[in-house]
């Protein structure tokens, strides 16, 4: 018997599933297996355990335990991510995102093409894959994205995002250029598909690229497990070298509530372009960061500076590790008791 904790927790674990298992032709336990396989296949073993139970639990609740048991026994046969979650890369090397590009407009019929807009436009906005069937331009300059992650306030629970809606402002030198006709043949293109439809498509299309240059040793092997979101990691990395991140302007134009988001989940500043940032947020769209959030990132900053300062001139030891915030090494005394902070 499972607790009412354990149990709000697995129907909103499943939850993301019974739509992707709705759209196919059948609802049987392979099925269930394959959407398993499609939504968690790339996660760590112990997160893909967590979504395998949940959907056990709803298995057992809706189809009884024949079909649970079989399902079981295709997971069990089936793939698994390995022990070890490999390092993503959240970043997009412009050396080898030029070659990409170059590989991509190459490839026979309009997928490749695609693909290669849909990484440009992503490093230009950071706009994630599923907010593009939204997007409007007022104007030229402008940009209206709604929030993909928006969730208003409660009593109980902050909310999520910065508003339903935030607005990018295009930066004047990229109006009529290259990377503005990437954005607008996104636009057209994710307007008429919705991603979840074509998320398997552009997967394939991008790993073949991968495949291809990375056998034909124009890109290093680290590079195989570049995915599209490390666009938008990438997107974050510019913008923290580029924007405002105390004022709330990264979080902003990332469709973030909390300033702490960009900072502890996303790409590094030392991986930045300054001045490559493209478009800044509006002014309605900063405001709607929390203030809360932004005092956070300021009081992170400053005691990650002093850490910094304080082992200036020490050699490294077994106890210093990288700080999971600012990509700096970070110690703490022998024998202190006080483990380095964690994400």
């Amino acid at each position: 018997m499972i607790s009412q904790e354990t149990e709000t927790l697995y129907r909103r674990q499943s939850a993301r599933f019974i739509q992707w298992v709705a759209d196919q032709e059948r609802e049987t336990p392979d099925i269930w297996a394959d959407a398993l396989q499609h939504y968690a296949g790339h996660l760590s073993l112990k997160s893909w355990r967590l979504y395998r139970n949940a959907l056990t639990w709803h298995m057992r609740e809706t189809y009884g335990p024949v079909e649970t048991e079989r399902f079981l026994r295709l997971t069990d046969a089936g793939p698994k991510p390995p022990m070890k979650r490999k390092r993503l890369q959240r970043r997009v090397d412009p050396q080898v995102l030029k070659i990409l590009l170059t590989h991509l407009c190459g490839m026979r019929g309009s997928m490749g093409r695609r693909v290669a807009d849909l990484m440009v436009a992503t490093i230009a906005t950071g706009i994630r894959p599923s907010e593009w069937q939204a997007v409007t331009r007022p104007d030229a300059r402008r940009i209206r994205v709604q929030n993909a992650k928006f969730r208003p306030n409660t009593p109980l629970q902050p909310g999520r995002g910065n508003g339903r809606v935030r607005e990018l402002v295009l930066s004047e030198r990229i109006v009529g250029s290259e990377v503005d006709a990437a954005i607008n043949r996104t636009m057209l293109w994710l307007q008429e598909h919705e991603w979840k439809s074509v998320q398997p498509s552009t997967s394939r299309t991008l790993k073949a690229a991968l495949g291809s240059l990375i056998t034909a040793r124009q890109i290093g092997e680290a590079w195989r497990k570049l995915r599209i979101y490390d666009c938008r990691h990438q997107f974050s990395a510019d913008a923290k070298a580029t924007l405002d991140l105390f004022g709330g302007e990264v979080a902003a134009a990332m469709g973030h509530g909390s300033a702490m988001t960009a900072i502890e989940h996303y790409g590094k500043r030392q991986h930045g372009r300054s001045g490559r940032t493209m478009v800044r947020p509006s002014q309605a769209s900063v405001q709607a960061v929390r203030q809360e959030t932004l005092d956070m990132v300021r009081l992170t900053v400053k005691e990650d500076a002093g850490r910094r300062l304080a082992n200036k001139g020490r050699e490294p030891t077994k106890q210093d590790r990288p700080s999971l915030r600012t990509g700096e090494v970070s110690k703490r005394p022998e024998g202190s008791g006080v483990a380095p902070d964690h994400p």
